[in-house]
């Protein structure tokens, strides 16, 4: 399988943001983090403050295409922020997606154009 390459990794959050967008109106500012092992493991990450990104049907349908694969485990973890306001806090929701297809991933967002990429 073809490896994905940092400029395709920003493609893939690019892609998942604008695709997200329509199940959740604060992923614009949800921060999203992928990386992909050498066992065709993807680990997702998506932070937010406040709270955790939520995760439905939808989502995990957008997963399970974009990345070829309906072996995908949910995880989550925080950091603390303000003791008082939670400023500063980092909730973290993490998809570990088994056996991705790399080049369907490719294939899916070769539409995708990175500025400043």
């Amino acid at each position: 399988m073809t490896k994905l390459n940092e400029k395709d990794k920003l493609r893939v959050q690019t892609y998942l943001k604008e695709k997200l967008v329509g199940y959740n109106e604060r992923v614009e500012e949800d921060t999203i983090e992928l990386r992909i092992d050498d066992n065709d493991v993807a680990h997702l990450d998506i932070s937010r403050m406040y709270d955790y990104f939520p995760v439905n049907y939808d989502t995990m349908e957008l997963l399970s295409n974009l990345f070829g694969s309906k072996k995908i485990d949910v995880d989550e973890y925080y950091y603390n922020g303000c003791e008082t306001c939670d400023y500063g806090s980092n909730y973290v929701k993490q998809f570990v997606i088994k056996e991705v297809d790399t080049d369907l991933i490719l294939k899916n967002i070769s539409v995708i154009t990175v500025m400043n990429g």
